[in-house]
């Protein structure tokens, strides 16, 4: 009794037996209890994750998320998350604590780093706009699309994207789509996963509708496919497949009966604890239009004024993590190009040139020239700013001339030529460097 010699004891109790045998067959036997115990703490290893809210309120995790490989020499039998679930309320950094335990209890910590950001921009309409919206989403990218989300309810295996492949059928969505293999998540495995929509504040729509395609793909009758809508308190469902479907388009269907501020799609698919080939979705399309509001009426006070806020002017708003409404459009764009040629002005080389260069193609609404010129009797200087379509316009034409024959004689030029400046350029001269704000001759050019 017990294992042979030679080979090792498994953790907890083993009873060795031994019997012996005297030349007359006489025998005796004797038990002994053999305890291996572990006490080896496993290894935890953390990674950090940065997850993006994509439009919706919350996200999750899980620990295989923040696992880095730990380990244990009787292996571990359960991994587990101080915080799973995150909102609008965790934007930044969250310190999670990864706890793995073995076999025997022991267990060992380590903690992630999990950096939470909301990078999607608010979706609003403006009161007295029509507000038309037509959300396509194609599922084209390898990744699941910002905005949405998924909830594996049980088993290991998400949603997949980046191909059209239906598992155990060739008939394929023809572009890429949202897929669950559930043949690809194995055997043995029990699986029931969501795919969720962006939410969408559909209340004050005067119309709106869904469509979608999508295909089903069962194994002797196990898997399903359902989609339901949120109407505001609870889940509808609107479709419910339980035979195999080629990629097929659900039709244009109204949503106006579950018209909400928190509207939502959910797509789930369960292999009914069996074993199927899969689901998937492709081509979601919700239009709506929402009901043009009168305009915004305002009544001045006797002194002909009236205060509004920037939320008087908001019909609605698509945003999870709320927002605040200011006043004005976007900064304006300040750009400062600067060039030091170092090119000699002398009677033999009376004209030179360099380029400067603007990245912004925008209309320009000032433009400010610094000059910084070393030269002997400034007044001999003629400076010209010339466009890449060629149109040249002169902003210095030789100080103090005419009002005198040879021009100014002080040297070197320090100045900013400003179309606001008091003092124009050409009248100045004096013994020291020019070395103000001017405004040039051409500043109307």
């Amino acid at each position: 009794m017990g294992p042979a010699s030679g080979t090792q004891f498994p953790t907890g109790d083993t009873i060795v037996e031994f019997t012996a045998t005297d030349s007359d067959g006489n025998e005796s036997t004797c038990q002994f209890t053999v305890t291996v115990t572990d006490m080896e703490a496993p290894e935890a290893l953390c990674q950090n994750l940065t997850l993006d809210l994509m439009g919706g309120s919350s996200v999750s995790i899980t620990p295989a998320d923040i696992d880095n490989g730990s380990s244990d020499n009787c292996g571990i039998v359960d991994y587990s998350l101080d915080m799973d679930t995150f909102t609008c309320a965790n934007t930044g950094d969250n310190t999670v604590t990864l706890t793995v335990t073995d076999e025997e209890g022991n267990s060992t910590t380590c903690t992630a780093t999990v950096t939470i950001e909301d990078t999607t921009a608010p979706e609003i309409t403006c009161v007295g706009e029509p507000g038309i919206f037509n959300i396509l989403e194609e599922f084209e990218a390898a990744t699941i699309p910002a905005g949405w989300t998924t909830v594996v309810e049980s088993g290991v295996d998400d949603w997949a994207f980046g191909s059209g492949d239906m598992p155990g059928s060739t008939d394929d969505f023809p572009t890429n789509a949202a897929i669950f293999d559930d043949d690809a998540a194995g055997s043995g495995q029990v699986n029931l996963v969501r795919l969720l929509s962006p939410v969408y504040d559909i209340s004050a729509a005067a119309s709106a509708d869904l469509n979608f395609d999508y295909s089903l793909q069962d194994f002797l009758g196990e898997g399903e496919i359902s989609v339901e809508v949120w109407d505001g308190s609870a889940w509808q469902e609107i479709l419910f497949a339980t035979e195999d479907t080629p990629p097929t388009s659900l039709g244009v269907t109204d949503m106006m009966p579950f018209a909400n501020p928190d509207f939502q799609v959910r797509f789930t698919y369960d292999d009914n604890g069996g074993f199927g080939w899969g689901a998937g979705v492709d081509n979601f399309a919700l239009n709506y239009e929402l009901s043009t509001s009168p305009p915004f009426q305002v009544t001045l006070d006797a002194s002909g004024n009236a205060t509004i806020s920037a939320d008087d002017l908001i019909q609605t708003v698509n945003e999870a993590c709320g927002y605040n409404a200011t006043f004005g459009g976007s900064a304006p764009i300040t750009e400062t190009v600067t060039d030091a040629p170092g090119l000699t002005i002398d009677a033999t080389t009376p004209v030179v040139s360099s380029t400067i260069s603007i990245t912004e193609d925008l209309p320009v609404s000032d433009l400010d020239v610094n000059l910084n010129i070393p030269h002997e009797w400034v007044g001999d200087l003629i400076i010209q700013l010339e466009s890449p379509s060629g149109t040249v316009v002169t902003i210095m034409d030789q100080p103090g001339v005419p009002a005198s024959t040879f021009g100014c004689g002080s040297d070197n030029i320090e100045a900013t030529l400003d179309d606001e400046a008091a003092s124009p350029v050409e009248d100045e001269c004096g013994p020291v460097d020019i070395c103000l704000l001017y405004t040039s001759d051409a500043a109307d050019e």
